[in-house]
């Protein structure tokens, strides 16, 4: 039974490599771009799924109490850890971003496409309690009611798109015109410093990776 457990244990945590690997760069590219990314819900529900299931085979192989495979129990486990730590990181990165430019994303089509379903419900309920909270503490005793509109569009704090991101080329790209009119060659592999609004559809197409 031990050996089944592990062989499944093996397969699932073999075929989740990909997910594991892409979620980590998404972190990375969540945390260092201004702007709120995609959700990558396909490969979080795969991640999820797979800690369910190293959840219950670690389960069974703890109830066959064999001191012998101690030491493989402790390497999937701390495997576990390490994946729920780059989950719990992406999540962070997103919710960071959500607070500081809630208006903004829910206000903006192409921001709040970015939003999975029960971020889209957080934004909504932290804007709300956010607004309440103004009101409640100094906008309806000292502004006057023409002041007091929080959901203005133009009032939003919105993503610095020029800001200075570093990124790797993942393909051969070649010359890319900048707004000054300058050209330059996006190589494949090789680091540079942009400004974000440059760089940026390559980032959503995955031509490029943030560092």
């Amino acid at each position: 039974m031990l050996s089944q457990s592990q062989s499944q244990l093996d397969e699932s945590a073999s075929d989740s490599v990909d997910d594991v690997s892409h979620l980590t760069q998404q972190w990375i590219n969540e945390r260092n771009a201004p702007q709120l990314l995609r959700f990558e819900g396909g490969a979080v529900e795969r991640i999820l799924e797979l800690l369910q299931a190293q959840t219950d085979t670690l389960e069974d192989l703890n109830n066959l109490d064999e001191s012998n495979d101690e030491f493989i129990r402790s390497v999937y486990a701390l495997e576990m850890e390490r994946i729920k730590f780059v989950l719990r990181s992406y999540f962070r990165a997103r919710l960071s971003k959500i607070e500081l430019n809630t208006l903004a994303i829910l206000t903006n089509p192409e921001y709040r496409r970015n939003l999975s379903e029960n971020e889209l419900t957080y934004a909504e309920r932290f804007n709300d309690i956010t607004n309440e909270n103004y009101k409640k503490s100094f906008l309806d005793e000292a502004c006057p009611p023409s002041l007091q509109n929080l959901s203005d569009p133009e009032t939003a704090h919105n993503p610095n798109m020029n800001q200075a991101v570093f990124c790797r080329i993942k393909k051969d790209i070649g010359a890319h015109l900048l707004p000054n009119g300058d050209t330059i060659d996006l190589s494949k592999n090789k680091i540079y410093l942009l400004l974000y609004r440059i760089i940026r559809p390559f980032v959503e197409t995955g031509e490029a990776e943030l560092i």
